[in-house]
């Protein structure tokens, strides 16, 4: 996995949490195979492209980085029915809340927006089972970058873990599991973010497409 002793203590106690969700995210894609609906179910286009017209970074149900307003983004999760109110948790400094990713709402995903003087700062986006690199890399275009990691599995099996950069929205697609010959449009994504928390933690090279293990593993 992406290392993340480089980054100083109090990074780390600052990014705990979202540290920890990578961990479980990790931990599930190893030990678990799901059997997941319909893809034409997924509400990947709904929640970050069905009102993003002008978003610079990301939008989450037409919550933008750097516009929406902390009383913007409650107005909106409490309107969208993809959004699970009960578990929503609301401060001065962030917003968190749980989202079904598919039809049946059986499989959920958990959102939290930073915010800086009232205005959502950053998004993390964690347990995004079933959208693949595929799907991101469908809606987004392709990255600028991509930091790769080879690593062995629990039976032995080749694995990567990777992050894709997408520099000019200052957002990253984190994959703990992936394919053992390089990335490809199947990997789950484990993580999206817009706070760049990767940013460092292993070489990067620009993105070429993929597999690759080689070019991309090369000094």
């Amino acid at each position: 996995m992406i290392p993340i002793t480089a980054s100083p203590i109090k990074a780390v106690w600052k990014n705990l949490p979202r540290y920890l969700l990578v961990v479980i995210v990790f931990i599930s894609g190893c030990a678990v195979t799901v059997p997941f609906p319909n893809r034409d179910e997924y509400q990947l286009t709904t929640a970050f492209s069905g009102q993003s017209a002008g978003c610079d970074q990301i939008c989450w149900f037409g919550i933008q980085v750097g516009t929406t307003s902390r009383a913007q983004a409650l107005e909106i999760i409490g309107k969208e029915a993809w959004i699970d109110q009960a578990t929503l948790e609301a401060s001065d400094d962030t917003i968190k809340v749980s989202w079904f990713v598919e039809t049946t709402k059986e499989y959920r995903s958990y959102t939290q927006l930073n915010l800086d003087a009232g205005i959502v700062d950053s998004v993390e986006i964690t347990g995004l089972m079933p959208f693949t690199t595929g799907d991101f890399i469908n809606l987004l275009g392709e990255p600028d970058e991509i930091g790769i990691t080879a690593w062995k599995g629990g039976r032995g099996e080749s694995l990567t873990s990777y992050v894709l950069y997408y520099r000019t929205r200052g957002l990253e697609l984190y994959v703990a599991v992936g394919s053992g010959d390089g990335p490809q449009a199947k990997d789950f994504v484990s993580m999206v973010g817009t706070d760049l928390i990767f940013q460092g933690e292993t070489k990067q090279q620009l993105w070429s497409g993929y597999g690759q293990l080689d070019k991309y593993l090369s000094p």
